[in-house]
């Protein structure tokens, strides 16, 4: 339980840090100053990533000591559904085409983590996705499966479900996402999986 406890221990100076950041950045004399106001910015920024990882770490922790044990019948594809609505306007920021072959499924699970393993996978879809790319979903009561274009030259040799794992990090990316989805997975027997099809594009399986 160190990591618990150190995450918890965290949480306070942090949002120390970042109340009085904000503090800082809403004092006109000292944004003013251009160097004043980048170091202020770059501190906003750092506290921000250290509280995310902690969540995250936070999260991992919990769910490998299984905080999340209470399962309910899950409509996995019901859920899916409401998230993509919830996704529209970030499909249309990056002008993503999104195909989807969504059938009944069915899942015995802890709802929250359901959530948490949807969130996680199409957020990295996306956040790892190019301009007017694409992303392609299937899902029937076996396996989920997503297939996206990304970036150039998204194929690594690392693997992505290791922690800290910094694929294709982007500024807003802590390399996390995966790894979580990984744990949830384990914890539910699913299988999860990962293949690059082409250079350009990256496929993500999980077998229930």
């Amino acid at each position: 339980f160190f990591t618990e406890d150190a995450s918890h221990e965290m949480q306070t100076p942090l949002s120390i840090i970042k109340s009085k950041t904000e503090l800082l950045m809403q004092n006109p004399s000292l944004m003013r100053d251009d160097e004043n106001a980048t170091s202020v910015q770059a501190i906003a920024r750092a506290v921000s990533r250290l509280s995310k990882l902690n969540k995250s770490l936070l999260l991992i922790t919990k769910i490998n000591n299984n905080q999340y044990e209470e399962k309910e019948q899950i409509r996995f594809d019901e859920l899916l559904k409401l998230y993509l609505v919830d996704l529209e306007e970030l499909f249309e920021a990056k002008e993503l085409t999104v195909k989807t072959d969504i059938r009944p499924c069915t899942l015995q699970m802890n709802a929250n983590l359901a959530e948490i393993l949807l969130s996680n996978l199409l957020s990295n879809a996306i956040r790892h996705n190019r301009m007017s790319g694409w992303i392609e979903l299937l899902l029937d009561n076996s396996r989920f499966i997503i297939t996206n274009t990304g970036n150039s030259g998204i194929k690594g040799n690392e693997n992505l479900f290791t922690r800290m794992s910094f694929h294709n990090k982007t500024k807003d990316s802590l390399g996390l996402g995966l790894n979580i989805v990984k744990s949830i997975c384990d914890k539910n027997n699913f299988t999860i999986n990962y293949t690059y099809p082409d250079d350009h594009i990256f496929q993500i399986k999980v077998t229930f």
